[in-house]
């Protein structure tokens, strides 16, 4: 019974709506409630992720876990650092931001995270990817080679690029706007040509709606490691692709004023769309 009062206070602090409050308890469920196959170890892989989509949509740009705690809950991811300086990816356990200007800078273990999420990146599907035109018929074709389309999916995929579209955003000072504000004024698209590099990204549920971004989303790092961004399109000659299905989720919220006084109830699917798409 305390532990319901606790939630229920957690739910009238945040403005979260009864749908919404139970759609996070279902998340928070889901190491017990999706299904292992048969003779499956019992030891489940989780994807960890720190804070929500909607509170980076509310303007909360600053988190209060630092890289090198995240290390530790995985070796492969994306999001940012604090003040949003960046498209953030995690490959081979090494942090990067790729800032405003399109070139990545490795990241020190102390720097901080507003809105990341990570996992340890095991192989169940490895595919061989043929030329590709755009984002969209990647992702059609990712589709056919999962199974389990309630997890979530963790992807690597290596490849040859004739064309990206990247994007990313300068840092930011407080008082913060919304992301969806930010990113029409202020993103900065760049075309990288003839590239070698990695795309590392996660397949959400549909029912992650508010917590991080349903369907696909991908970051790009070149294989020298200099430059990258958010990935908004690409014509990729060849890759390969790597897959695993996650089915346990952990995530912490940031304990910062910040965060603490966000109104995070709010419907933000539009805003989302428009920051991951444009």
């Amino acid at each position: 019974m305390r532990l319901f009062r606790q939630m229920q206070l957690c739910r009238q602090v945040h403005g979260l709506t009864r749908g919404q409050w139970r759609r996070i308890i279902c998340i928070c469920l889901v190491t017990v409630v999706l299904p292992l196959k048969a003779g499956q170890d019992r030891k489940i892989d989780t994807v960890f992720q720190y804070s929500a989509i909607n509170a980076l949509l509310a303007g909360v740009y600053d988190g209060d876990l630092t890289l090198e705690s995240l290390a530790e809950h995985g070796n492969t991811g994306i999001g940012t650092i604090n003040g949003i300086d960046g498209e953030m990816i995690v490959l081979d356990g090494v942090f990067y931001s790729i800032k405003s200007d399109g070139l990545a800078y490795k990241l020190a273990p102390g720097e901080k995270t507003p809105f990341a999420v990570v996992a340890f990146l095991n192989a169940e599907v490895e595919s061989v990817l043929k030329e590709t035109s755009s984002v969209d018929v990647l992702t059609k074709h990712l589709d056919t080679l999962i199974d389990a389309h309630n997890a979530i999916q963790v992807i690597r995929i290596d490849g040859s690029f004739t064309q990206l579209t990247l994007r990313s955003e300068p840092k930011q000072t407080r008082p913060y706007r919304p992301l969806a504000e930010l990113m029409a004024e202020e993103q900065v698209k760049f075309e990288l040509n003839d590239v070698k590099g990695t795309m590392i990204g996660f397949r959400m549920p549909d029912y992650m709606t508010g917590l991080n971004v349903p369907g696909y989303h991908f970051h790009f790092i070149t294989d020298d490691r200099k430059r990258g961004g958010h990935v908004l399109n690409l014509q990729m000659i060849s890759g390969q692709v790597t897959l695993d299905t996650q089915r346990g989720f952990n995530m912490v919220l940031p304990n910062i004023p910040l965060f603490n006084e966000a109104m995070l109830g709010s419907d933000r699917e539009k805003e989302l769309e428009s920051v991951e798409q444009n």
